[in-house]
C-alpha cells in the first residue's frame, strides 16, 4: 500500500447555498487529499459489487451510523441531510447523490453545515491490469476547520482501515456475487453451536437438508441489515439451491415460528423499499418514495415483494445505515453523474451489448439505448431529449462519446439504468399463486375496498364434461364422489406445477400461475393423467374441459380470500367453455408467452376464431389435441 497526502492551503467560508457549484468549486479547489493505492488480484467487475456496497465498507472501517433525513426538492429527487458523529463531534452535512461508473469509478462529496471539516470528497478508482488484477486507488479530500496536524491523522487511519477492507474483499471476489454481501460474511466457525441448533429444528421443514444448513448459516453470519431482508432466490442463488424450495422453507419456517414475513413496497424509480406491512391486510396502494420524491401505485407483481426476517429468538439486529447513498442501493444504475444547471460533461459508454436507459432526477421522463456493433460513436443529449415520444431506442457503439448539457434551470443527476438487471425478488403475485401460500396463509388476504392491479397473470379454467348428465345417471353420491376425486388430483398437480387454486364452482376449478409454461405443463399433465384413470376405469370416466388464457387483472378481497376479476378472468372462463374434453383450449396470448412453444413440438394445434360471449370481436384460438 502506498499512502501520499497533497500539500496546500484552505479555508472554509460556508455560504448560504451549499450546493451551489461556484461553493462546490472553491471548496475542490482548497481541498486536501490523503490517497492510497493497492494492488489486488482479482478483476473491477469482481471487486464492483463490494467496492460499490459504500454502506458495508464504512460499517467494516469503523465508521460511526448515520440519520438521514431527505427533503424533496420539488423538480424530482431530493437533498440528503445527515447527521452522525466524527473524531467525538456531532456533524451534520449535505451528501451530493453518488456518482459513479461500473465497474471502475466512485465518488462522494458532502458539504458540511457542523462539525470539524467544511468539505469531504470520497472517491475510489479501480484501474484493470494487464495480469487480470486492479489497482485500487482510493483518496479522500477535506477542507479542515480545524489545524491540518489534526485532521491528517485521521484520514490516513481511515485510510489504512479502508485498504484493509479491499483486501478482505480481495480475499472472498472470484465467483459471480448474487448478494453484494458475500465479502461481509462473518465466519461460520464463529457461531458453530448456534447455526448447528437452529439447523436441527429446521430438519423437518424440507427434504433437502441443505437448505436448512445454508439459510442458519447465513442468518447467523450476515450483517445486521441484510438479516433485516431475506430475499429467498438471492439466498437459493448464492447456495445453489432450488429457488422454490427455499421459498417454500421460509414459508414454512414463517408458519412454525422461526421467521417473520414482511410485504414490502418497491420504488420503481430506485427499486428501495418505501413501505412495509406484516399483513396483506395493512397494505395501502399508494405510496411515496422520498429519495426519489415520486409518488407510485402499487403492482401485485411489478413492485411488490415479500420478504423474511427472523424472530428475535432466533437473531436480533439493529437495522441502522452507515452511508446515505451507496450505490449497491441502486445496482440497476450502471451510472450515475451529477451537472449543475448550464454545465456540459462528456463520457465515453464502456458498456456491454444490451438495452439500456437514460434518467436524470429531475425529469419524469427518460430514453432508452442499445450497444449494437453498429451504432453511433457519438451523441449529444439534453433534458429535454428525455421528454421525446419517441420510444424506439438509440443504437449506440460500444465507446460511444456522450455529451449532456444540462440545459435546464435544475441540478440533475444524470442515470444510466441497466434494462436487463434481474432482480432475483419474491413477488407479491408469485407468492399468492402458490397453493402452499394459500392454504397456510388464507388469512393473508387485502383489506375490503383494496384493489390492486397484476399486470401479468396465467389462468386455468376447468370444467367437467356432461357432469349433468353423470349426476342423473349415477345417482348424487357417486357422482360427488367422482368429482371429489377429481378435485384432488386437480389440487395436487396445480400444486405441483407451482399454482393455486382460487375457487372452485360447482365442478369447474379456476387456479393462477404466474409462468405460463409451467400453467401449460399443469394443463398437459392434468389431462394426460385422467386419460390413463380413464383407460384404467373406464366404467367411471371423468372427462375434462381445460382452457388457459393470461394478461392483466386485478387482485381484491372477495368473501375473505384473495381473488381476481377483470377481463382476463372473464375471457379465461369462456376460452374454457370452448373446450370439447379432452383437449386444451389456448389464446393468442398464452401461444406466444415465453416457453410454451417449446412444450408444443409434441402436440397438434387446430388454430380457429370465435365470437366469445360477451366479449366483442372474433378471438383467435388454438385447440390443443392430445392424441
Amino acid at each position: 500500500m502506498h499512502t501520499d497526502v497533497a500539500s496546500c492551503e484552505g479555508v472554509s467560508v460556508r455560504p448560504e447555498d451549499l450546493r451551489s457549484l461556484a461553493y462546490v468549486e472553491s471548496m475542490r479547489q482548497q481541498a486536501r487529499t490523503a490517497t492510497s493505492t493497492i494492488r489486488l488480484k482479482h478483476r473491477p467487475e469482481e471487486l464492483w459489487p463490494f467496492v460499490s456496497n459504500t454502506d458495508m465498507v464504512n460499517a467494516q472501517t469503523a465508521m460511526p451510523q448515520v440519520q438521514i433525513t431527505a427533503r424533496p426538492t420539488g423538480v424530482g429527487g431530493s437533498e440528503l441531510t445527515v447527521q452522525s458523529t466524527e473524531m467525538g463531534l456531532p456533524i451534520r452535512y449535505e451528501e451530493l447523490p453518488y456518482e459513479w461508473n461500473a465497474p471502475e469509478k466512485l465518488l462522494v462529496e458532502r458539504l458540511f453545515e457542523q462539525g470539524p471539516v467544511a468539505y469531504y470528497c470520497f472517491a475510489s478508482e479501480l484501474k484493470p491490469l494487464s495480469d487480470g488484477g486492479t489497482e485500487a486507488v482510493i483518496s479522500v479530500s477535506v477542507v479542515s476547520k480545524l489545524p491540518w496536524f489534526l485532521i491528517r491523522g485521521r484520514l490516513q487511519m481511515i485510510l489504512e482501515r479502508m485498504a484493509n477492507v479491499y483486501k478482505k474483499m480481495d480475499s472472498r471476489a472470484g465467483r459471480p456475487a448474487s448478494l453484494g454481501v458475500e465479502a461481509f460474511l462473518d465466519e461460520p466457525a464463529n457461531h458453530r453451536d448456534a447455526i448447528t441448533r437452529l439447523e436441527s429444528r429446521w430438519s423437518s421443514l424440507s427434504q433437502n437438508p441443505r437448505i436448512a444448513r445454508c439459510l442458519a448459516e447465513y442468518i447467523y453470519t450476515a450483517p445486521d441489515r441484510y438479516v433485516r431482508k431475506l430475499r429467498p432466490f438471492e439466498l437459493a442463488e448464492f447456495y445453489q439451491l432450488d429457488p422454490m424450495e427455499t421459498l417454500q422453507f421460509c414459508l414454512k419456517a414463517t408458519k412454525t415460528g422461526f421467521l417473520n414475513l414482511s410485504w414490502d413496497l418497491i420504488c420503481p424509480g430506485c427499486q428501495g423499499s418505501k413501505a412495509e406491512a406484516s399483513s396483506l391486510s395493512e397494505v395501502n396502494p399508494d405510496a411515496h418514495c422520498e429519495f426519489c420524491d415520486l409518488d407510485f401505485s402499487v403492482s401485485l407483481d411489478q413492485n411488490f415483494e415479500l420478504t423474511f426476517h427472523p424472530v428475535l429468538t432466533v437473531r436480533s439486529f439493529i437495522d441502522a445505515p452507515f452511508c446515505a447513498g451507496s450505490p449497491s442501493n441502486t445496482s440497476h444504475f450502471v451510472m450515475q453523474k451529477n451537472l449543475w444547471s448550464g454545465q456540459t460533461e462528456g463520457f465515453r459508454l464502456l458498456l456491454g451489448p444490451g438495452r439500456y436507459r437514460f434518467r436524470t432526477s429531475a425529469i419524469n421522463g427518460w430514453r432508452d439505448f442499445e450497444i449494437h456493433s453498429e451504432g453511433k460513436d457519438r451523441l449529444t443529449l439534453e433534458p429535454e431529449d428525455l421528454m421525446t415520444l419517441e420510444r424506439d431506442p438509440a443504437k449506440l457503439a460500444y465507446g460511444c462519446r456522450l455529451t449532456f448539457k444540462n440545459t435546464s434551470p435544475h441540478f440533475q443527476t444524470l442515470r444510466i439504468e441497466n434494462l436487463s438487471w434481474r432482480s432475483q425478488r419474491v413477488s407479491a403475485a408469485l407468492v399468492s399463486t402458490l397453493q402452499e401460500f394459500r392454504d397456510s396463509f388464507s388469512s393473508e388476504v387485502l383489506r375490503p375496498g383494496i384493489q390492486l392491479s397484476v399486470s401479468n397473470l396465467t389462468v386455468m379454467f376447468s370444467d367437467l364434461k356432461d357432469s349433468t348428465r353423470m349426476y342423473e345417471a349415477r345417482g348424487d353420491a357417486a357422482a360427488f364422489s367422482l368429482v371429489h376425486d377429481h378435485f384432488e388430483i386437480m389440487q395436487a398437480l396445480i400444486r405441483e406445477y407451482q399454482g393455486a387454486v382460487v375457487k372452485t364452482i360447482g365442478d369447474a376449478v379456476m387456479a393462477v400461475f404466474q409462468d405460463p409454461a409451467k400453467a401449460l405443463a399443469c394443463a398437459l399433465k392434468i389431462q394426460e393423467t385422467f386419460q390413463q384413470r380413464n383407460q384404467q376405469e373406464p366404467e367411471r370416466p371423468i372427462i375434462l374441459k381445460l382452457g388457459l388464457h393470461r394478461g392483466s387483472s386485478i387482485a381484491l378481497n372477495l368473501n375473505q380470500r384473495l381473488d381476481y376479476f377483470g377481463s382476463t378472468i372473464n375471457k379465461a372462463a369462456r376460452i374454457q367453455s370452448e373446450s370439447i374434453g379432452e383437449d386444451i383450449v389456448l389464446s393468442d396470448e398464452m401461444l406466444s408467452a415465453d416457453g410454451v412453444s417449446e412444450l408444443l413440438t409434441d402436440y397438434q394445434l387446430e388454430p380457429f376464431e370465435k365470437n366469445l360471449k360477451g366479449l366483442s370481436g372474433q378471438n383467435k384460438l388454438y385447440r390443443l389435441l392430445l392424441s
